[in-house]
């Protein structure tokens, strides 16, 4: 059985009251006389009366499905610990805990997932969608019925940039010699054809980090940072990739920095669901989470709150050609209509992810080295680095970009 796909709940948080909650998931068995008074009034106690645990403790490793490095630009992270959740009304705090049944893994192994029920909203910016209402605002809530058209849009942008070969990417020095000494040698005969290598233009190849830079193609908020993109060979399948990007218990894995990362809202589960969950409409996985990390030099940590989403595109004529592909897209969210933070958290600084895109494509069978399945990852990234000259910024998202690809690698060798 696929991730998310053991029950018609798991494969998609619903939005839910706690009163729904309590129906769903308590019995009279479950809840004294008293309590049950203290319910009928609304009593704090009454929020915590509905966890439940329904399984036993985690067995084996945990391979639930990124977190794109949200921070590569200016050498942020993300951050662990699960408990995915939903929402409904505003300004008002979780109604309940449970653990869901275990879910089954591509490895065959079995990972709780605790579920923790909220009700805050959240809002992101849509400036450059093509979402209905974001010329009345900048921002849009992430409730309701829109969600699903919100996401759509950012899958899109995403993945636009993602496959973009055109010459608006200017490769770094390194990567220039790269692509040119192979495009001599691709002339002359001389190039290996058996090398493992993607179909498509400027693939990677071998042990090659290939990174470029393009100016933001649109006009707005963000609009005067660069976009950064890397690409790498990583030895693993591209459903491996997808899990450990989307597994917040395993970012310090690839990201030293990284002082963890929260699941705080689960919207839909199940990267490889390729159906539409029937309470969003969202397709795939998609979750809100924070993240904290402490690159060196900075005083205080850095920050990150975003939307994480991650998907299968399933067209068989291209994965017969090249094998499973994933995409994962991230950006930031607030906690107001302005994109303001709530101001509770005074120790660390929020900085932004205008867009970070994972895009990984599995390479068919005769690419494989000794049996291993190998998949190439492309990163995009496009970020606010408050504070940072841009000049500096530039520089160590360039940076950041290819040390990001040479750590997932490392993860899988």
């Amino acid at each position: 059985m696929e991730s998310g796909e053991d029950s018609d709940f798991s494969a998609c948080m619903t939005s839910r009251s706690a009163s729904s909650s309590r129906a769903s998931f308590s019995s009279d068995n479950d809840i004294s006389p008293t309590q049950k008074q203290e319910m009928g009034s609304g009593s704090p106690m009454a929020k915590n009366t509905t966890r439940r645990n329904l399984d036993s403790e985690l067995k084996g490793e945990h391979l639930l499905p990124y977190d794109l490095d949200a921070s590569k630009l200016t050498g942020l992270t993300s951050t662990p610990n699960t408990a995915a959740s939903t929402q409904e009304d505003a300004n008002s705090e979780p109604s309940s805990e449970i653990m869901m049944p275990p879910m089954e893994t591509n490895r065959g192994e079995n990972k709780v997932r605790r579920v923790t029920f909220s009700r805050q909203q959240s809002f992101i910016r849509t400036h450059d969608l093509a979402v209905n209402g974001c010329n009345q605002s900048p921002l849009l809530p992430l409730h309701g019925q829109g969600i699903s058209d919100v996401i759509d849009a950012l899958f899109e942008k995403g993945l636009e940039f993602a496959m973009d070969e055109s010459d608006r990417w200017i490769p770094v020095r390194d990567t220039e010699k790269v692509l040119t000494k192979r495009a001599k040698q691709m002339q002359n005969g001389t190039f290996d054809s058996q090398k493992p290598m993607g179909n498509w233009k400027n693939a990677a190849a071998g042990m090659d980090v290939l990174v470029w830079y393009c100016p933001c193609p649109h006009d707005g908020h963000g609009s005067e940072y660069p976009m950064v993109k890397a690409r790498g060979l990583i030895p693993c399948s591209a459903l491996d990739i997808a899990q450990l990007l989307l597994d917040s218990d395993r970012v310090k894995q690839y990201n030293k920095m990284s002082l963890g990362r929260t699941d705080e809202q689960s919207f839909a589960t199940g990267v490889e669901r390729a159906e539409k969950c029937p309470a969003t409409g969202i397709t795939g996985e998609a979750k809100i989470v924070r993240s904290k990390s402490q690159p060196p030099l900075v005083r205080k940590p850095i920050e990150l709150r975003i939307l994480l989403h991650a998907r299968r595109l399933t067209s068989e004529e291209e994965e017969l050609k090249s094998g499973a592909r994933y995409v994962t897209i991230a950006r930031s969210v607030w906690e107001t209509p302005e994109g303001t933070t709530d101001a509770e958290d005074l120790e660390s600084t929020r900085c932004e992810m205008l867009l970070g895109v994972n895009l990984i494509r599995e390479l068919n069978a005769p690419n494989s080295v000794n049996g291993q399945k190998l998949c190439e990852l492309t990163t995009i990234t496009h970020a606010v680095s408050p504070g940072i000259p841009l000049v500096i910024g530039k520089r160590v998202g360039l940076a950041a970009a290819g040390k990001y690809i040479a750590d997932i690698r490392n993860v899988f060798e």
